[in-house]
């Protein structure tokens, strides 16, 4: 059972500890504290919602699945979670909708049956939730939710893109970029970024215009404040197209240097590029393949794995691991080998004399 500790629970009553973060949170549920009960999957989601630190862009695109969790499963305490429940809630998640409401919502919502990609998100945001709430000491370490359900593979063939099509995606993007605005704007500036940068999604998504550099030609993904982790924002430089592409959509555009460069779009970025990229010819290109692509033609046009790994912001052991095949001189000296002696060998023959 998750129960709170009543010593602690008593401090707080009193007024005592109120400003150490544990006892701050454990105030807003002194009702439940008095009666003693487990914290539930809605307690722990709501707690993480209104609490952590997420971003605008962050909170909008994971409203829904705040939501989702809510109702599927929030009656349920954390210590009930498992692998069975975890099961069945991926099974009705892929074969029905849901209605969400809260989190940021003023009207219910309607959402259809979800895909593998998006139940295992859904999950993400559960353990989260549950690791914020031990964080603070509200649920103890021994319920931590495990990775219950496995990520699909959203990449089944981590497929790229050649420099042809990579033109040609550029161009039609770029003739298109104030059809529906803000949707199509925001998509082409996602596209022409990932193409000369590889960058991550949220790196992009996040980028603002003072983040620019253009005297010195960077461009710094990096979070301040944030420490560095295994997916780690860089800086960059970034090359001539990429600086003459970004000046002419500055120019045209009036704003603060504050704001974001896809501009005030603020819903699914995935979603919008890729029918953008179906709209224009490309439906089997999603926006993670430019940074494959960029990895890829790296190594073909002979990048060193170092250089390459910084630039993506990825160790070189997951470069090498990943996209060494693509080298044009991959497995050489394996291919080249011979069977037999080299010419610097002798061969003893059986009779006790030597060959050349």
């Amino acid at each position: 059972m998750i129960r709170h500790q009543r010593p602690l629970h008593k401090r707080i009553v009193k007024g005592r500890d109120i400003k150490r973060p544990k006892g701050r949170y454990l105030r807003w549920y002194e009702d439940d504290l008095n009666r003693g009960q487990v914290v539930t999957v809605n307690e722990v989601l709501r707690m993480y919602w209104d609490h952590a630190k997420l971003e605008e862009v962050t909170r909008s695109s994971c409203a829904a699945m705040f939501g989702v969790l809510a109702e599927k499963i929030g009656h349920l305490t954390v210590a009930d979670i498992d692998g069975r429940i975890a099961l069945k809630y991926a099974r009705e998640r892929g074969e029905s909708g849901a209605t969400v409401t809260g989190f940021g919502r003023t009207a219910p919502t309607k959402l259809g049956p979800a895909t593998d990609t998006t139940v295992w998100k859904e999950w993400k945001w559960l353990r989260a939730s549950v690791r914020f709430a031990i964080k603070l000491g509200i649920v103890e370490p021994q319920y931590a939710i495990a990775s219950l359900v496995t990520r699909p593979s959203r990449h089944k063939d981590a497929r790229w893109l050649s420099k042809t099509e990579v033109v040609r995606i550029l161009e039609l993007m770029y003739a298109r970029r104030y059809a529906r605005p803000p949707f199509s704007l925001a998509a082409y500036r996602f596209v022409l970024i990932a193409i000369y940068t590889g960058a991550r999604r949220t790196a992009i998504e996040h980028l603002k215009w003072k983040d620019i550099d253009w005297e010195a030609g960077t461009l710094d993904f990096r979070i301040p404040g944030k420490a560095s982790r295994v997916k780690r924002r860089v800086k960059i430089k970034m090359m001539p197209e990429l600086i003459e592409a970004l000046r002419l959509e500055r120019a045209e555009e009036n704003t603060a240097n504050d704001v974001r460069v896809l501009g005030d779009y603020t819903g699914d970025v995935f979603k919008t590029v890729t029918r953008s990229l179906a709209n224009i010819g490309y439906p089997n290109v999603n926006p993670h393949m430019f940074r494959h692509t960029w990895a890829t033609l790296a190594v073909q046009d002979g990048v060193p794995s170092k250089q390459a790994a910084d630039y993506l912001g990825m160790s070189e052991q997951t470069f090498r691991d990943t996209y060494a095949h693509h080298d044009p001189n991959y497995n050489s000296a394996a291919v080249n080998r011979r069977f037999g002696p080299s010419a610097s060998e002798e061969v003893q023959d059986p009779n006790g004399s030597s060959q050349g």
